[in-house]
């Protein structure tokens, strides 16, 4: 290709086309002329792009003249062979790449080392990992946390944990920085007693987001965090309590079922504590959480704990762990009128559609059941009951099924629209009950990012209740991710939590929460609440 030493002088189709030839040929000779190229450019960006792309095509091909080129004076052909390393992980790059570490300057030159080490991860790269822990360059810094965890260096245990307890500091746990992010995946990467217990010690971070990265961390962990999470329930505070039953839930582990019967035991058993029971427990089949949860369905009083109740009965039948259905009825019939009913009108806004399969059987339940489903209103609930008819198939249910309101017949496009944002189903299943007694249509999410999804679908909802636990996205990030869209401008959001940290109610009305909610709380309160914002904001406007 002698071609090269007449670059400059072509015009611009045929710079192209010699660039397309040698790419093509992949001629090692000409490396040394294109790298020429990047100690003085040409001057046209273009150009420039296409003789860095074709001499990567290259030097990919070709590991000993990238390692010669590590050895350059030049800090542009040494950097841009530092990249070919990283990307293509020659391993015979360690030394060369270690005595550059140690010499380096320059962040940005320091960083793109530090990246090809950390592709090749060779045992002797662990000191330069260590020696940038605590660097003032975040991105440095970042990088040498997640290797960290990639070492499995159970030595540099206390500046992670000192990274993680830092990010609770008052002047930092409104944001979850990136570093942070990554010494909890380390953290998580350890395993050993020490890292898991700091884990479990952590679950209620200041922080939303990196309390999600810690929860997220501990069910995939599994079985060997369950003694951390024990010890937590039993010693921790009522968040604590929360968090550590919320994990073991996401976890569904059958090692978990005692602890969780437990938190319902008590006569003086927080209410929060016991919903996050009520709903862990439905995902652990068991004939032990059965029967405890249809003795709670039989006692409980709180209308969310219903609620969740029902939900987590209903999971326990779908998982087929069930007890004879005349035996269900029968003690579920031996509830008093009032509790009944409550029963009922939870299988409702639960869409306990497996539980009303049961008790169907029993005819005066069937009829108070259907006109409840009915009167709902919610196309939602209709369908997911209409379903369950089907599927039971016989004359009765059919001729049932046509009591209900068919396909296209709600109004609910008439009415005002709520969307409401839990990782909880049962808190799901409650705000779409306490949304129909207030006219309002439900819209239901698991956590931020569907909700989000849904908005940009093109639901207007007229306010929005969100939880600010989540997975995924949560609470604060989603509320911050609506405020800052001047389509959602002056929308109502109220956000409910467990959380009794004034510091959570801070990170809330930063966000642009116009309303803060503290679990457990009634129906009434929820929909004054409601009332409240909406009149505000027709005030406002």
């Amino acid at each position: 290709m002698d071609g090269l030493h007449e670059f400059r002088s072509m015009d611009f189709l045929e710079q192209v086309a010699l660039l397309k030839e040698i790419e093509t040929g992949k001629d090692a000779k000409t490396i040394e002329g294109l790298c020429a190229f990047l100690e003085d450019p040409i001057g046209d960006d273009a150009v420039d792009t296409m003789v860095r792309a074709t001499l990567r095509v290259l030097l990919l091909e070709n590991e000993d003249q990238t390692l010669e080129g590590l050895d350059r004076e030049n800090a542009a052909v040494r950097n841009f062979c530092v990249g070919i390393v990283a990307e293509k992980g020659f391993s015979k790059a360690g030394p060369r790449l270690l005595e550059l570490s140690g010499r380096e300057k320059d962040p940005g030159a320091l960083l793109g080392i530090l990246r090809a080490m950390a592709e090749i991860s060779a045992p002797e790269f662990l000191g330069v990992f260590q020696k940038h822990l605590r660097s003032e360059d975040p991105l440095l810094a970042e990088i040498a946390v997640r290797m960290i965890g990639v070492y499995r260096d159970h030595s540099s245990l206390p500046v992670l944990r000192e990274i993680v307890a830092a990010g609770e500091r008052d002047d930092r746990y409104e944001t979850c920085d990136v570093i942070t992010w990554s010494a909890i995946n380390s953290l998580a990467a350890l395993g050993s007693p020490d890292a898991l217990d700091f884990l479990v010690e952590e679950i209620h971070h200041k922080n939303p987001t990196a309390r999600r990265f810690i929860h997220e961390s501990l069910v995939q962990i599994g079985p060997d965090v369950l003694d951390p999470l024990f010890g937590m329930f039993q010693k921790g505070d009522r968040d604590q309590k929360i968090m550590a039953v919320n994990v073991m839930g996401f976890m569904g582990h059958e090692g978990c079922l005692d602890v969780l019967i437990q938190a319902l035991e008590p006569r003086d058993a927080d209410p929060n504590v016991v919903f996050a029971a009520y709903d862990s427990l439905g995902n652990i089949p068991s004939a032990k959480a059965f029967a405890r949860l249809l003795k709670a369905l039989c006692g409980e009083r709180d209308e969310a704990g219903i609620i969740a109740a029902a939900g987590a009965v209903d999971k326990q039948i779908g998982h087929g762990v069930v007890q004879s259905p005349d035996e269900i009825v029968q003690e579920l019939k031996a509830c008093n009128q009032g509790q009944m009913e409550n029963i009922l009108r939870a299988v409702v806004s639960a869409k306990a559609v497996n539980l009303f399969e049961v008790l169907y059987r029993d005819q005066a339940l069937a009829d108070e059941l259907i006109e409840r489903i009915a009167a709902s209103r919610d196309r939602d609930v209709v369908e997911a009951f209409r379903t369950g008819l089907a599927g039971i198939g016989d004359p009765r249910a059919a001729k049932d099924a046509e009591k209900l309101p068919q396909p296209g017949e709600e109004d609910t496009d008439e009415r005002a629209k709520l969307l409401a944002i839990d990782d909880s189903g049962s808190m799901l299943n409650f705000y779409r009950g306490v949304a129909g007694d207030l006219g309002f249509a439900a819209t239901t999410a698991e956590n931020g990012k569907i909700a989000w999804d849904i908005l940009e679908r093109g639901l207007k909802p007229d306010v929005i209740v969100v939880d600010m636990n989540m997975p995924e996205m949560d609470g604060i990030e989603f509320t911050t991710r609506v405020r800052g869209n001047p389509l959602y401008e002056g929308l109502p959001i109220v956000m409910a939590t467990t959380e009794s940290e004034k510091s959570q109610a801070r990170l809330a009305k930063n966000a642009g929460v116009d309303a803060f909610l503290i679990k457990p709380f009634k129906a009434e309160v929820l929909s004054h609440r409601i009332k409240k914002v909406l009149e505000r904001g027709s005030a406002a406007t």
